[in-house]
């Protein structure tokens, strides 16, 4: 084939159902001096069949078909690079597709700049809801991420990138064959690159959730440290490790903590308590440091919190959607729920069954992390029980025996109960875990939002201030009758609100990526004074 100056790889294993749609994008775009190299591997579909039909329909397109040996994603990807023929390459999912301009762009990006690497922002199509959530990779509140904080806060994935191809081939970076193959490449690929550029553009559409594609095979989550292994190996073969030991412990903390919030949804608890012992030992085996355990009670933007600690942040030891006065209530329920999120199901079925005091118990935290954004909203009694009625709650189905009544949170009846209920709860905690070891974070609801540059208010402002008086309240109350409790004054970070372009949405219970690192920062100074 004649020069091209990009050559589009695209890996594929029994894609039918997504391959027509993924082709027809690169085709159509609006930069022609490409190829698209099939690289198909054979599966049981008609993707091979497909793949050549569209070889005769478009000069550009070539067929590769990868044997039996080295399947996967990343021997797939290496292959393409093999024989592509273009100056620089690029990645696109069987499952996914592009948008029209995403070659032009992303090359024009890298020459303009210099650069050995292009990467773009993404968007998420979650395929069980249609679902769109816009994804950066390249900035965050205006903010440009450097090579450190892309570890930190950016994504893995091959397929927003644009590479010289030179750059692999000349630092023999290969993808190996296991499950996380960006995750053991991304690292020692930016350390190679002498310049990387973002482009701040969704410029690609991931399918979250596609069946049948090479990554979704099986139950993989185990084997996870194989990933780690192989790029820790190529630090150690270059003579780098020691240089970037802190970053590669960060990167290998953050991944396990990812990998375990999708394990926790799919497999059960004897496969899930397995998963969390070969990673907890594979980290103790090579960085020779014991793994921390904690317990989270609270919003989720905490999980994101205590993530940038030096914590595997387990959500197996979370409680979400839950409130004290639902968790210090250990009566029984005369009700069921069940939901089609799979995780926010665990999450009422551990309120519905105590679920925080069995964890308790089997866990005996180091650290019992909180805060009160739970709090925000009313309580559902049923019968003489309470539960959280939870943006979870609220979309599951009940099914009770009995008649459902509304607690409204700003009542006199509430007020006086929380107090009570924290008093229960305060001492009860005390026979697990120290009360000093309870760090508890004071997060309110954002009163605005902000793209790094302006700050816009949310709608709602007045609503947002009254639930935070009723969480001021709340927080006042624990510094005044526990002072052994640790209270970790959030709200005063540095620009404490909330991303415009937050991946999970543009709420006020959601903090930007910044203030949540300065939290976890004033957090370990609590801990270590």
């Amino acid at each position: 084939m004649s020069a091209c100056e990009v050559s589009v790889i695209v890996p594929i294993y029994n894609a039918e159902e997504y391959l027509d749609e993924c082709i027809r994008s690169i085709a159509a775009q609006t930069f022609q001096n490409i190829e698209i190299l099939l690289v198909v591997q054979r599966g049981q579909d008609r993707s091979l069949e497909m793949s050549h039909e569209w070889e005769k329909r478009d000069k550009r397109i070539r067929v590769i078909v990868k044997e039996e040996k080295d399947r996967g994603c990343g021997p797939a990807r290496d292959t393409g690079v093999e024989n592509a023929c273009g100056e620089y390459v690029c990645f696109v999912d069987a499952d996914d597709t592009v948008s029209a301009d995403f070659v032009e762009k992303m090359l024009q990006a890298v020459k303009d700049s210099g650069a050995d690497i292009g990467e773009c922002d993404y968007m998420k199509v979650r395929m069980a809801t249609q679902s769109r959530e816009y994804v950066s990779c390249t900035c965050i509140m205006g903010k440009k991420l450097d090579k450190k904080e892309r570890i930190r806060l950016g994504g893995a994935a091959f397929w927003k990138l644009i590479i010289r191809k030179n750059l692999l081939l000349e630092n023999g970076i290969r993808q190996p064959n296991v499950y996380g193959e960006d995750i053991a490449t991304y690292p020692f690929l930016l350390q190679s690159a002498n310049k990387i550029v973002g482009v701040e553009e969704a410029l690609y559409f991931y399918r979250k959730g596609a069946k049948d594609s090479i990554t979704s095979q099986g139950n993989r989550h185990i084997k996870l440290p194989r990933a780690f292994e192989a790029l820790i190996d190529r630090y150690k073969n270059a003579g780098i490790y020691e240089k970037y030991v802190d970053e590669l412990q960060a990167w290998v903390r953050r991944w396990m903590s990812r990998d375990l919030s999708l394990a926790l949804t799919s497999l059960d608890d004897r496969a899930y308590a397995a998963c969390l012992a070969e990673f907890n030992q594979y980290f103790k085996r090579t960085f020779q440091q014991e793994v921390k355990n904690e317990m989270l009670l609270g919003s989720y933007n905490l999980s994101r919190i205590v993530n940038k600690l030096d914590y595997i942040e387990n959500p197996y030891n979370r409680i979400n959607f839950s409130s004290i006065i639902a968790i210090a209530d250990e009566g029984k329920y005369c009700f069921e729920i069940t939901h089609k999120n799979r995780y926010r199901e665990i999450m009422l079925q551990r309120e519905k069954d105590n679920g925080f005091w069995n964890l308790m118990e089997n866990i005996r935290p180091q650290y019992l992390f909180m805060d009160l954004l739970e709090e925000r909203h009313d309580l559902v009694k049923i019968s003489d029980r309470y539960i959280t009625k939870s943006d979870a709650f609220d979309d599951a189905v009940v099914t009770a025996g009995c008649g459902l009544e509304t607690v409204s949170r700003d009542s006199d009846e509430c007020s006086e109960l929380w107090e009570r209920s924290f008093a229960l709860f305060a001492e009860k905690v005390s026979r697990y875990i120290p009360l000093n070891r309870v760090i508890v974070v004071e997060n309110y609801l954002t009163e605005a939002y902000s793209d790094g540059n302006a700050v816009f208010p949310f709608e709602d402002r007045a609503a947002i201030q009254k639930t935070n008086e009723i969480l001021n309240k709340y927080y006042r109350y624990i510094k005044d009758k526990y002072s052994q409790i640790i209270v970790i004054e959030a709200y005063k970070a540095e620009r404490y609100c909330t991303d415009i372009k937050y991946e999970y949405g543009c709420y006020p219970w959601h903090l930007n990526e910044w203030a949540n690192i300065e939290i976890a920062r004033m957090i370990t100074r609590a801990i270590s004074s």
